[in-house]
């Protein structure tokens, strides 16, 4: 169901009467760089494929379909930087097949060619109903606490080809993620607290004709 929900979400805003045709949707594959003290990992079996890029710029790779593979999440205990919940989800790394989203992936760059989204992943069976958000807003419209993302083109590289790091790569605070329960009846969601979540990923287009330019 969330999956559903989020494509539907990065898909929605070109569809009205009127509006100009967005650029084609395009395929890509996503790859983690895996580096030491990564909190974002991959499980060893190389590139993810079959992420959408969306003509809007939103980045969509739903990890519970095809296969069967995974990331895993390190929430580490040095690394909790603000919580207000004492019933948060405990420390440890957790496998997740949720959806990895991020948003406008060829945003403008900054000064120092980066520049600033907001992105979330879902926990999936390991942590029904939970997700990281980085400065990602709930259904409610409420941003999650946290930093940004990075993004940027990189250039003079053919099949287009982008980076997505956590935030220390654009000069923000190190990469910080806010944990929250969603769907809560009456609710909607629950903010239980901050980690630092550093990452740096690759995506490239595979889809040819329908890559951007």
């Amino acid at each position: 169901m969330m999956a559903t929900t989020l494509i539907g979400m990065a898909g929605t805003a070109w569809a009205q009467k009127g509006k100009p045709s967005p650029p084609p949707n395009a395929v890509g594959s996503v790859t983690l760089a895996d580096r030491t003290n990564d909190d974002l990992t991959s499980d060893g079996f190389g590139s993810y494929g079959g992420a959408t890029i969306y003509g809007s710029g939103t980045l969509l790779l739903d990890l519970s379909i095809p296969t069967s593979r995974q990331m895993f999440i390190a929430l580490r205990d040095g690394n909790r930087l603000v919580t207000t919940s004492f019933d948060h989800v405990v420390y440890g790394t957790y496998a997740t097949n949720a959806v990895l989203r991020i948003d406008n992936i060829n945003a403008a760059p900054g000064p120092n060619g980066w520049g600033r989204s907001v992105g979330r992943i879902g926990f999936g069976s390991s942590v029904p109903n939970h997700a990281l958000g980085f400065r990602y807003t709930t259904a409610n419209g409420v941003p999650i606490y946290g930093t940004e993302v990075c993004v940027r083109r990189v250039p003079n590289v053919s099949p287009a080809t982008w980076q997505i790091a956590s935030s220390e790569a654009c000069s923000l605070d190190g990469g910080a993620a806010g944990l929250f329960e969603e769907g809560l009846k009456g609710k909607g969601y629950r903010f239980e607290a901050v980690y630092e979540v550093r990452f740096l990923a690759t995506v490239v287009c595979t889809s040819g004709s329908t890559c951007p330019q």
